[in-house]
């Protein structure tokens, strides 16, 4: 393994400790840091700040093994994003709290957007209505998994895999 990915790869896993103990936003690069051994400097180095962070921890241990960056059918995807963020719900629960300005929830919708554009074409929209409504789409989903995680933990992966493909069923007959 190449040193930047073992850096990149020691980031992530102390921000991912830090969560497990408190809300990501009021995790600090300076605790990162700390707990990785590394200075601040580095952390700049090879990442821009902690949402950027956050953002390589999805990509490289969900997105990457999916195979997001190849748009086939999101229904097929689905599954193993359910069991990824079941697997690790309380580190997602904290990252989907922030949705402001390079936060997961932004970086999410712009990976999934394509499938949605793909698979919920709306074309009697123009380009902004359906840039707002896939935007929309993708915080449902969201707020879905933050649901799920919340209140009903009991429900495994496949359920709430059928769960969500329901609703997005339901969704996309209705603005039909």
């Amino acid at each position: 393994m190449r040193t930047k990915d073992t850096t990149d790869q020691n980031l992530a896993n102390a921000l991912k400790n830090l969560m497990a103990q408190k809300p990501f936003e009021k995790i600090t690069i300076g605790e990162i840091c700390d707990l990785a051994k590394l200075n601040r400097r580095n952390f700049y180095h090879h990442f821009k700040d902690k949402y950027a962070l956050l953002q390589w921890i999805f990509r490289v241990e969900c997105f990457d093994s999916i195979d997001f960056d190849n748009p086939t059918n999101l229904e097929d995807k689905l599954p193993s994003l359910c069991y990824y963020l079941y697997k690790n719900r309380k580190l997602y629960a904290s990252g989907f709290n922030y949705t402001g300005q390079n936060s997961l929830v932004e970086y999410i919708t712009k990976i999934l957007t394509p499938y949605f554009e793909k698979e919920y074409p709306f074309d009697f929209f123009c380009e902004e209505q359906k840039e707002i409504l896939y935007r929309h789409i993708v915080q449902f989903g969201i707020d879905l998994f933050m649901s799920w995680f919340q209140g009903n933990p009991d429900m495994t992966p496949d359920e709430f895999c059928a769960h969500i493909l329901d609703q997005l069923h339901f969704v996309k007959a209705k603005l039909k």
